[in-house]
């Protein structure tokens, strides 16, 4: 804990009754430094005590002295405000971010929990596309948000590899299907294959027929189909792992749903014995206790398993594999009921961890079209014209990148430009998505998203960039022990507050599922640094002329540069050290 909000919580413990930690939590920051740097709300007293709020803030304040880390202890409303001692504050939060480096703010309070996290999950034989670009970036954040907090986190990527449209591929592979032509580029020549026959099929019940007898080879273990389809996956995941490694994503285990799909029959026979399973028109359904839910069918008429089936096995071979404390499915909000029906049967199974399942549910992307003379919002990819495959999202994005470099930057400015443009251009996707609150529909606007100005990824990385510049012409090395007196300026300890947070905010954006916390954070920090670096005329960082504040400057310039560095990485956006 912070030594000032220890010291805080010292004094108020035996005038409020209150815990510790309770009076931690309910610290806040006035809105003004002039008002205090921490208030404390004497509004939980007021029914206690029987008194308002306002003379309660009043007595306890009376009652008070200030510390060597507390100058003044004021009364103001129904608040108790606290100022701190700003020099021992700017040698705590600056020291306390030079000494940790890399792991200020991480915490080891998740230590011996375990999160599982079901995230990107895009379908196998078929190209990766943008719409599964949510699911995978808004995953991969929550996933580094947890482990800085200490928790084992166990991500999955739960490939669409079983099921109906299986048997749409493998069906049109046998009509069609060449290995040649597959190996040359097999996720696009599947795709073709599926589609194709997808739109013939129709009314067709020849056709219909015979992707339903693929998939029961399939299910029933048939060499051939067990062959192709295991050919397929492998392909697929390859694949998916060079898309991954342009977004700096990571797995800990690709687990389609075939995997589970053995597992199905001990989950069906224990609906069974449980008796929350009953036949309905030949089909195997449990049926929910809320009746605006509809059943689920756990087996269909003909025999085959369902994707809900196949999710309740995944539930439980999780649980009894990783023991998890949470396991947190990060898909779309139109999947709200699939999960409400899979929850609910998993609690009427009997299983007491299915209460530790949570939906992480997000928006859509949506474009900006003209419709009728005016620009309007559409869902993305409903138009035409809007490019829906992933991989070509993420090559516009570089060479739109690239065209900007090339207009602001000489030639040769950069060893690898192409480099640069692909880490400016995938971070203005990943930011633009993470910078909103994740149920909020995302607009997908080139020109805005890839703007070096104003609440974009790229605006980030060149504050980043801008610091290490500024290192770099310093050229010697940052020091811990400086004359923190010298940081004087108001803008400087209100930076060192901004900085302060940081723990508080890693620790905010995980426990609401909320990266969009942290992105705002980091817009904050980085307006805060370009205000105050831009004002040369007061905050020369390096003035060769004034050697002890330029060590006092150049340390807090580091400590902006290591909380933006860590936060973008943490959202998976790459910092960038020349731009």
């Amino acid at each position: 804990m912070n030594p000032f909000i220890k010291e805080i919580c010292g004094l108020l413990e035996e005038p409020t009754g209150l815990k510790a930690g309770d009076i931690a939590a309910a610290l806040t920051t006035p809105p003004d430094s002039a008002m205090g740097d921490f208030a404390f709300p004497c509004f939980p007293l007021a029914k206690v005590r029987k008194a308002p709020p306002a003379k309660i803030a009043a007595e306890i304040a009376a009652a008070l002295k200030p510390t060597p880390l507390l100058t003044r202890i004021e009364a103001r409303g129904p608040y108790l405000n606290f100022f701190v001692e700003r020099t021992a504050w700017l040698r705590e939060v600056l020291g306390t971010i030079f000494q940790e480096g890399d792991k200020y703010g991480a915490s080891q309070e998740g230590k011996g929990k375990t999160i599982v996290f079901d995230y990107s999950a895009p379908n196998v034989a078929k190209e990766f596309r943008i719409f599964h670009l949510r699911t995978t970036v808004l995953g991969n954040a929550l996933y580094n948000l947890y482990r800085m907090l200490g928790y084992r986190c166990v991500g999955i990527n739960h490939l669409g590899d079983w099921g109906t449209q299986f048997g749409v591929v493998l069906a049109a592979f046998e009509e069609k299907g060449d290995e040649k032509k597959l190996a040359k580029d097999p996720i696009r020549y599947l795709t073709g294959l599926y589609v194709e026959y997808n739109r013939r099929m129709g009314d067709d019940g020849a056709l219909k027929g015979r992707a339903r007898e693929w998939l029961k080879k399939l299910e029933d273990g048939d060499a051939e189909a067990r062959r192709l389809w295991r050919l397929f996956v492998d392909l697929s995941v390859e694949d998916f792992k060079r898309v991954y490694k342009r977004l700096g994503v990571r797995f800990d285990y690709y687990r389609g749903e075939s995997f589970y799909f053995e597992k199905t029959d001990e989950v069906i026979r224990e609906a069974e014995e449980k008796g929350i399973a009953e036949v309905s028109e030949g089909a195997l359904v449990i049926k929910m206790r809320n009746d605006d839910l509809p059943p689920i069918i756990i087996r269909k008429s003909d025999g085959a398993t369902t994707y809900v089936t196949r999710d309740m096995a995944a539930a439980k071979h999780r649980y009894e594999e990783f023991e998890f404390d949470r396991m947190l499915y990060v898909v779309g909000s139109e999947q709200k009921l699939h999960f409400e029906q899979l929850f609910e049967a998993l609690e009427r199974m009997g299983y007491e961890w299915a209460k530790r399942c949570l939906h992480i549910p997000y928006g859509i992307y949506l474009e900006l079209q003209e419709v009728d003379g005016e620009t309007r919002r559409v869902k993305a990819g409903t138009r035409g014209g809007f490019k829906v495959l992933l991989e070509e999202v993420l090559d516009e994005a570089a060479d739109r990148a690239e065209r900007i470099i090339d207009e602001n930057y000489e030639e040769g400015f950069f060893e690898d430009k192409r480099r640069v443009a692909e880490a400016v251009g995938i971070g203005a996707i990943i930011f633009n998505d993470l910078k909103n609150t994740r149920i909020k529909d995302v607009v997908f606007d080139w020109d805005s998203m890839l703007s070096f100005r104003g609440e974009t990824g790229p605006y980030l990385q060149y504050a980043h960039a801008r610091i290490c510049g500024i290192l770099r012409k310093w050229g010697g090395d940052v020091r811990g022990e400086v004359d923190f007196a010298l940081l004087d300026d108001p803008e400087e300890f209100e930076m060192s507050k901004l900085l302060a947070r940081y723990p508080d905010v890693i620790r905010r954006a995980a426990e609401t599922y909320e990266p969009s916390a942290l992105a705002g954070y980091l817009l904050e920090i980085a307006t805060a640094f370009n205000k105050y670096y831009t004002d040369l005329t007061r905050h020369r960082v390096a003035d060769e002329n004034a050697p002890d504040l330029s060590a006092a400057r150049i340390l807090m310039a580091d400590c902006i540069r290591r909380v933006l560095a860590s936060g973008l990485t943490a959202i998976g956006v790459r910092p960038l050290e020349r731009m």
